[in-house]
C-alpha cells in the first residue's frame, strides 16, 4: 500500500509542534490559540508557496485532527504520536507532489473467492490487521478505526482500489478547499454525459470484474443475477490537507442471526449473508489477473470501446431491476449501434428495397461478434421489450429471464470487445461496418 515517508523536518518546525502538542486542550476558537499561532506563523515561513493566512489556517487545523494532535482533537483511548513524527509528516505534507487515495468498497453477500490482484486493485478477503491498515489510511491516525468493528468487516469479501493523482500547485486551497476552485460562472444546471457518480478507478476495476461470469457460479441459479453488491465507497487520502471522510455506514450490509449451541448455551449473532457460489469461482475469479487487466486497458483505449459502453455497463449493476435492464439493452446499443442506424436515408442499404432498421443492424453485429445466430434473436427480444416499456405501450412484468438474458448478452459482448481490441485498431465504422456485412445473412437464414 502506499505511504507517506516523513521528510526529517527543521528544527523550527519540531519546535512550534511541541509547543502545540504541550498545550492544554484548546477549547476556544483554534486559530486565535497562540500555540496554533506560532506553528502557522512557522508554516508561513517555511512554505511561502502554501497560500492566503486563512487557507493555511484551515489547512493546518484539519492536519492537525488527522494527525491526533491531543491539544486540538484528543482522541479516547490511542496515544499520539511524538510532536517530532508528527512534524515530520506534516513537512512530508506540505512537500507532497501526489495523493493517493485508497477506496474500499464491500461487496456485500459475496461468497469467498481466493485474492485476485490486478492492476492498483485487490479484491477478496482482508484480516482485522489489513482492514485496520486500510481504513487508517498511509498518512497516520486520520481514518481512525475506532467505533469500527473490524472482526464483522474482515468476514466480508472486498474490492480495495488505488489511484494516485498530482499535486498541481504548492497552494493548499485546492487540497484543503477544493469548492472555494470551483468555476461559479458554469452552468450548473447542465448534464454531463456518462458524468461519473463513483470515483472513475472503482469504475474501471468494478468493470473488468462484472466481466467475469458471476452468475453462471451462482448454485441457486439465482434470477437476480448480481452475487454481490456494493453498497458504499469508502475512500481514505495520503493527504493530511483532505477531508476526513465520515464514518461507513456498516448497517447498510446485509446480515443474518445465526445461532448455533457453543456447548454452554445458545448464542445468536450477526453473520454476513452470504449468496453460495460453486467450486468453480475459483479458477474463474483467478482470470482476473495482470495480463487480464492489461487487456481491459487495452480495450478502453480502443475507437470502437466508447466511454457510454463502460457507463451503462457498471451502471446496469447500480441500478434498479427496471434501470438494470434497461442499462444493459442500452450497452449493447452503445456497443454495436451507430446514429446512421436510425437514419433510413442515410444508412447503408443491402438494395433498393433491402434497409433494415436499426434492431436488425445491431442484432446482425451481435450474431457476426459472437458467432451466434441465437444471441443476434436474444437483441431482437429484449429490444422489443425496451421499446415497451421506453415508448409507453401496454405491457406486463419484464420476465426474470429475460432480465439474466439482457446480464449475459452485454457481459458477452463487452467481453468480446476487449478480445477484439487486442487484435484489431480499425476505426468504429469500419469495424461495425464489417459485422453488420457478415452478421446479416446469417440472422436472415435462421428463424
Amino acid at each position: 500500500m502506499p505511504t507517506i515517508e516523513p521528510h526529517d523536518p527543521p528544527p523550527e518546525l519540531c519546535a512550534a509542534l511541541g509547543d502545540l502538542w504541550a498545550a492544554s486542550p484548546i477549547r476556544a476558537d483554534l486559530y486565535r490559540a497562540p500555540s496554533f499561532r506560532h506553528v502557522r506563523a512557522t508554516c508561513e515561513r517555511l512554505f511561502p508557496d502554501s497560500g492566503s493566512a486563512s487557507t493555511l489556517d484551515f489547512a493546518l487545523a484539519r492536519a492537525m485532527r488527522a494527525l491526533a494532535c491531543p491539544a486540538t482533537d484528543p482522541v479516547a483511548g490511542q496515544s499520539p504520536m511524538s510532536a517530532e513524527e508528527a512534524a515530520g509528516r506534516l513537512n512530508a505534507a506540505f512537500r507532497q507532489t501526489e495523493v493517493t487515495r485508497t477506496h474500499l468498497c464491500p461487496l456485500d453477500m459475496a461468497d469467498r473467492f481466493p485474492t485476485i490482484s490486478f492492476g492498483s486493485a485487490r479484491a477478496g478477503q482482508f484480516s482485522k490487521t489489513e482492514l485496520a491498515d486500510l481504513f487508517q489510511g498511509p498518512a497516520g491516525p486520520r481514518g481512525r478505526t475506532g467505533g469500527l468493528d473490524l472482526e464483522r468487516l474482515s468476514a466480508l469479501q472486498w474490492l480495495v482500489v488505488h489511484e494516485t493523482s498530482p499535486v498541481t500547485s504548492p497552494d493548499l486551497q485546492r487540497r484543503a478547499l477544493p469548492e472555494l476552485s470551483i468555476n461559479f460562472n458554469q452552468d450548473f444546471g447542465r448534464i454531463v454525459p456518462h458524468a461519473q457518480a463513483r470515483p472513475q478507478a472503482v469504475d474501471d476495476a468494478l468493470l473488468a470484474l462484472l466481466l467475469l461470469p458471476w452468475e453462471e457460479h451462482d448454485t441457486h441459479h439465482n434470477p437476480e443475477w448480481r452475487v454481490f453488491r456494493v453498497p458504499w465507497i469508502y475512500t481514505v487520502e495520503d493527504d493530511l490537507f483532505g477531508r476526513l471522510p465520515a464514518r461507513p455506514d456498516v448497517d447498510a450490509l446485509t446480515e443474518v442471526d445465526f445461532t448455533y449451541d457453543d456447548g454452554l448455551e445458545t448464542v445468536t449473532e450477526l453473520r454476513p449473508y452470504v449468496i453460495d457460489l460453486a467450486e468453480t469461482v475459483e479458477p474463474m475469479a483467478a482470470q482476473l489477473d495482470a495480463a487480464a487487466w492489461s487487456r481491459h486497458q487495452t480495450a478502453l483505449s480502443h475507437p470502437a470501446f466508447g466511454p457510454p459502453i463502460a457507463h451503462f455497463f457498471v451502471r446496469a449493476f447500480f441500478g434498479e431491476p427496471i434501470d438494470e435492464f434497461l442499462a444493459h439493452v442500452m450497452t449493447l446499443e452503445a456497443s454495436l449501434g451507430t446514429p446512421e442506424d436510425y437514419d433510413a436515408k442515410g444508412r447503408l442499404k443491402f438494395s433498393r428495397s433491402d434497409n433494415p432498421g436499426a434492431k436488425t443492424r445491431v442484432a446482425a453485429r451481435i450474431t457476426a461478434l459472437l458467432d451466434d445466430v441465437r444471441a443476434g434473436r436474444d437483441y431482437e427480444t429484449l429490444f422489443e421489450l425496451r421499446s415497451q416499456y421506453v415508448h409507453g405501450r401496454i405491457m406486463g412484468d419484464i420476465p426474470s429471464a429475460a432480465r439474466l438474458t439482457a446480464r449475459k448478452l452485454a457481459r458477452r459482448v463487452v467481453a468480446a470487445l476487449v478480445d477484439l481490441a487486442q487484435v484489431s485498431r480499425e476505426p468504429r465504422d469500419d469495424l461495425l461496418a464489417k459485422l453488420l456485412l457478415a452478421g446479416i445473412g446469417p440472422l436472415r437464414a435462421t428463424p
